[in-house]
């Protein structure tokens, strides 16, 4: 705390009086309400992700006095605008919404395709947060369920009858087919 008393020409005075603050830079934690959504569009579709500012010290939800933004990093093995949307990739709190504020929300939707997959993750990481603290948790995982029918396979053989002793018929050929192969997808697991 500081305070200055200066004489004006007009034979006034005037004060200074500086005030620092003595609150800790706020942080911010992520949350997600649903960690399993599902393809086809029925409850869960959507989770809901949560940046909320809170005291490092107390670990209490704090108000917003300035602007707070954060970038949310995405990883995993779905493949965003494919497997899913993330809303927004940025995030504000406070700004526009006035004083008060102490959390801003986005939204990961599960998309529809046609294609059988196994159970694909979105990861989300907070980075990059400007006026607070990256706080703990910083990441959560979104798991997405395929909606899609697990396909069969078909076993077919060229020779039902072969001759041991050498002659012809003597080989038979085993096909296994995976039926409509146009609706399986296969993908690589990302790399980081």
């Amino acid at each position: 705390r500081q305070m200055c008393i200066r004489d004006r020409p007009d034979g006034a005075q005037s004060v200074t009086v500086t005030i620092v603050d003595d609150e800790a830079t706020p942080s911010i934690r992520l949350s997600v309400d649903e960690t399993v959504i599902n393809e086809d569009g029925s409850v869960p579709g959507v989770a809901t992700l949560t940046a909320e500012l809170y005291d490092p010290l107390t670990l209490l939800t704090v108000i917003a006095e300035r602007p707070v933004t954060v970038d949310l990093l995405t990883s995993g093995t779905a493949t965003s605008g494919n497997d899913y949307d993330l809303a927004l990739s940025s995030l504000l709190i406070n700004g526009d919404f006035g004083v008060g504020v102490t959390s801003t929300t986005t939204t990961v939707t599960a998309l529809q395709d046609a294609f059988y997959e196994l159970p694909e993750t979105v990861i989300v990481d907070l980075d990059n947060a400007g006026q607070a603290d990256i706080g703990t948790p910083s990441q959560v995982t979104v798991t997405i369920n395929d909606d899609e029918a697990i396909p069969s396979i078909r076993l077919s053989v060229d020779e039902t009858s072969l001759n041991e002793n050498g002659t012809a018929p003597g080989v038979a050929t085993l096909t296994a087919e995976l039926y409509d192969l146009s609706l399986i997808h296969i993908s690589e697991p990302t790399r980081p």
